[in-house]
């Protein structure tokens, strides 16, 4: 089906600090169980749903955790990506057997069902897969709730085309608590025996039921038409034949006494890891990522950090421990980037936020070396725990600081595009200031014309000193030149540079610069002195008199300004000024 895309709705891949948004964990406690089958529920809209509705049920699924690399204010962070999704299902044994699309679960370490209306959250396993028709056979651990299935028809109700067909799923937002409906027609059938309607379909339909106009089960949503390229308003579903087919062989087999056996062996480790899979996908938005920046700011509630440090005391699950690690570490690294962009908690204030910033960090190390003993193929599953508790790993430690000598070069995928080794005060330099501008000239006395033209310049610090979010001054050196024309001829002036910048602020903030300029120049101009004597001077030659000032705001890389340059050219005895405005620069 090369001209369709299968909406396994994985989570979206998430950065920090460039994309704002990493994928967070709540933990949510599970809702009151249900006794007995529901017939049908009442919300306040008023609008009902009935027994199909609560027979389809969200699948939620994680896998591993990758590790991404993202640049922030100064530094290059690496960030704990957790990879998962969601799908639908639908109840067809009210033992627990559930059928989805086999694309929402594959490659999934851990899966959840979780229940409408009740908001249940029960552990599940796969008993059953069908990679080619694309569906597979879940099995749920029911405890204290009661499911009224869709009956697997014994014999397949017969099909039309432009017949009427409902899908029903948890399109879009996993946070649903009660699926939607879609309605469509068959339109055909594939060549490979799947069903295709004409009806719009989205992320998170896939694996829910299809239905005819009496509610029988005809169909398992599998996938939708890609708008990208022009499929919209397609959809794709295996037709019920084999579903009942696979259902009535895992029966037969064994397979679902067998799942059944394993998922009861481990039961509340299962639940628990359940619990965890439902919030990592359902809450996957950046609370907890959001609430770890207010505090540094306002150092109040921490609910949702709370509800996830009990989590991790609670997990024993390598995947889980792995997950919860990387929601620790990436909620450790908005606040020290929140912090001013620091390396670590070490260097930020003092107080409640630097604390909590510090057990959020040493938390997550606990937690990946905890998945790495439970079980070291999580190093080669999941990068990231590598990156934290891997052999040979070069993450900083919490407590390393510039300024305590603990600092430890990051590792090479890490370092920025401007690295240049040493430690990490060595490394904070500016690089080549360049600046071009519009310059005007004048000169001593009373000019009786003035020039025009441009000004460009290159300098390069010498040394290092102070912070990237305070004061700096650094030694320059470089060449800078004008050029333009004065009455009837070329004026320019060439020259080395020579002095000192002071920089205030961090990425927005004030520079000012004072230079000796020494170079050779030549220039035109004419004077009326006091005398009311006129004349007019070419002045061409070395000067060793010669200075610049300028002042201006920077954005960033980015700085705009103004500067002024006064000398005296030689043999003249009349001091000449130019003046850049505005000067436009850029430091790299």
């Amino acid at each position: 089906m090369s001209e369709f895309v299968v909406d396994g709705t994985r989570m979206c891949r998430m950065g920090f600090l460039r994309r704002g948004l990493v994928a967070a964990v709540l933990c949510c406690s599970s809702g009151a169980s249900a006794q007995g089958s529901v017939a049908r529920t009442a919300p306040p809209s008023g609008v009902t749903f009935g027994r199909i509705d609560q027979a389809t049920v969200r699948v939620f699924a994680v896998q591993n955790v990758s590790q991404e690399n993202v640049r922030g204010r100064y530094r290059t962070r690496v960030l704990g990506i957790p990879e998962g999704g969601h799908g639908t299902g639908v109840v067809v044994d009210p033992r627990g057997v559930i059928v989805t699309a086999k694309h929402v679960i594959e490659g999934a370490r851990q899966l959840a069902v979780r229940l409408p209306g009740s908001g249940e959250v029960l552990p599940a396993r796969v008993a059953y897969a069908d990679g080619e028709l694309d569906f597979a056979i879940l099995l749920v651990h029911l405890g204290d709730e009661t499911l009224e299935p869709i009956e697997l028809p014994a014999q397949p109700v017969p099909l039309a085309v432009r017949q009427t067909v409902d899908a029903v799923g948890y399109p879009f937002d996993p946070e649903r608590e009660q699926p939607q409906s879609a309605r469509g027609i068959i339109s055909g059938v594939l060549p490979d025996g799947h069903l295709q309607l004409d009806m719009s379909l989205n992320p998170g339909n896939s694996g829910g039921p299809l239905l005819d106009q009496s509610e029988n089960l005809v169909g398992i949503v599998v996938a939708r038409g890609d708008p990208e390229r022009g499929a919209q308003g397609i959809g794709i579903a295996v037709p019920i034949a084999p579903v009942r087919a696979a259902y009535d062989h895992v029966r037969r087999s064994g397979l679902l006494s067998r799942t059944y056996r394993e998922l009861h062996g481990s039961l509340e480790a299962s639940r628990q890891t359940a619990e965890a899979v439902d919030a990592i996908v359902r809450f996957g938005g950046g609370d907890v990522l959001r609430e770890a920046a207010d505090f540094v700011d306002n150092p109040e509630a921490s609910e949702r950090i709370d509800q996830l440090r009990a989590m991790a005391d609670r997990a024993r699950d390598p995947d889980v421990l792995a997950l919860l690690a990387a929601y620790f570490w990436d909620a450790a690294q908005v606040m020290v980037e929140r912090a001013g962009g620091v390396a670590t908690p070490a260097q930020m204030p003092p107080g409640p936020a630097q604390q909590l910033a510090d057990d959020l960090w040493r938390r997550a190390l606990a937690l990946a070396t905890r998945a790495r003993d439970a079980d070291p193929t999580v190093l080669q599953r999941s990068p990231f725990v590598g990156y934290l508790a891997g052999p040979g790993n070069t993450r900083p430690a919490a407590t390393a600081s510039s300024t305590t000598g603990g600092w430890r070069p990051p590792p090479e995928s890490e370092r920025p595009p401007n690295w240049r080794g040493g430690s990490e005060s060595e490394n904070q330099k500016w690089f080549p200031w360049l600046s071009a501008g519009i310059a005007f000239f004048g000169a001593g006395g009373s000019s009786s014309t003035w020039g025009f033209g441009g000004s460009l310049s290159v300098l390069l610090p010498l040394g290092s000193g102070g912070t990237r979010t305070g004061f700096r001054i650094r030694p320059l050196l470089g060449i800078q030149g004008d050029f333009g024309a004065w009455t009837s001829d070329a004026a320019y002036f060439v020259g080395g540079a020579l002095g000192l910048a002071l920089r205030f602020g961090g990425r927005v903030g004030m520079h000012f610069k004072a230079l000796w300029t020494p170079g050779y120049h030549q220039s035109s101009y004419c004077v009326d002195d006091s005398y009311d004597d006129y004349y007019c001077v070419r002045a061409e030659g070395a000067t060793w008199t010669s200075f610049q000032f300028g002042v201006g705001a920077r954005f960033g890389t980015f700085h705009l300004g103004t500067a002024f340059r006064f000398f005296e050219p030689a043999d003249s005895g009349t001091f000449q000024w130019v003046i850049t405005f505005p000067e436009l620069g850029w430091t790299f």
